[in-house]
């Protein structure tokens, strides 16, 4: 009988920073990679938000895109600082009442549609993954089974 591999987030938990995100990243290759060729999800500082941290070629640096559950999608943060304490306010009463059902569906759509291949993601180990269970559903088997068209990008 074959073994099944531990259902592990793909959710690296809050304890990782950016500074230890770009580490990672680092350690994976990604300076060396095309822009978005190797990223993670990480929790943000704040509760709700969940941010993508990768490199970019053309700027050779870091960058760390905050995203919230918000008007039933996942969305990219405002730059505007008053639009952006808005959309986390309403991030958050999301996130403390339950993110719905299928949100991680939600997620893939929006990391396709900015240009982030599910196969280039650095994912946590066990025990640097979150525990937090409103992202019980963002784990490898959910992602694996995304339909094709949400899983990679076109290039």
């Amino acid at each position: 009988m074959e073994s099944k591999k531990e259902n592990s987030s793909v959710i690296f938990s809050k304890n990782l920073d950016a500074k230890q995100a770009n580490l990672m990243l680092d350690a994976a290759g990604a300076r060396q990679k095309p822009s978005k060729g190797k990223w993670l999800l990480r929790e943000s500082s704040i509760d709700g938000l969940l941010t993508i941290s990768y490199f970019n070629q053309e700027n050779k640096k870091y960058y760390h895109l905050r995203i919230g559950f918000k008007d039933n999608e996942w969305q990219l943060a405002p730059n505007e600082d008053e639009e952006a304490k808005e959309f986390m306010k309403e991030a958050q009463h999301v996130f403390k009442n339950a993110l719905p059902e299928n949100s991680h569906e939600s997620l893939l759509r929006l990391l396709t549609e900015e240009g982030f291949d599910l196969s280039k993601q650095v994912r946590p180990k066990p025990n640097q993954s979150t525990s937090t269970s409103q992202y019980s559903s963002y784990v490898d088997d959910a992602f694996a089974e995304a339909p094709q068209k949400n899983r990679y990008t076109s290039f």
